[in-house]
């Protein structure tokens, strides 16, 4: 059998962080609990900005449960830096990293992403992917 399942983290994609300044759940999102059935996955970043960028990282900060979704930590979570000069079209920033997720981890979800590049991006989402595909199966987010 083949499938992939995807989960965004953010319902509607981050309009814009500006310069040094951040999106959080608090004050900026709703934050999607994503529930983490599987040994591996893979994450996948998304955001737009005008121009090249300067190679400062762009910090995704993850949130991780290990009750079900019940509650959520702070002390113990997933950082992902993403230099903003990287893979960039016209239509933005696409990067993955495939996850081996720690012991006993439930459900994930987006904490807050960091802007350390010189410009303001937009467009910033993430999603989760798991499952199998085939290898004539062309995936793309």
């Amino acid at each position: 059998m083949s499938y992939i399942t995807k989960f965004d983290f953010i319902a509607t994609a981050i309009a814009e962080i500006t310069t040094g300044d951040n999106a959080n759940m608090t004050d900026d999102f709703t934050a999607i609990e994503v529930p983490v059935d599987s040994d591996m996955a893979t994450l996948a970043f998304t955001f737009t900005h005008a121009g090249a960028g300067d190679g400062a990282n762009v910090d995704f900060y993850f949130q991780a449960s290990y009750d079900g979704g019940t509650t959520f930590t702070t002390k113990e979570f997933i950082l992902v830096q993403i230099p903003s000069d990287i893979d960039y079209d016209a239509s933005g920033i696409r990067r993955y990293a495939q996850v081996d997720w720690y012991q006993g981890i439930s459900h994930l979800r987006l904490w807050k992403v960091v802007n350390n590049d010189a410009a303001s991006i937009t467009d910033v989402n993430a999603s989760l992917s798991r499952g199998y595909a085939r290898p004539d199966v062309n995936f793309r987010h």
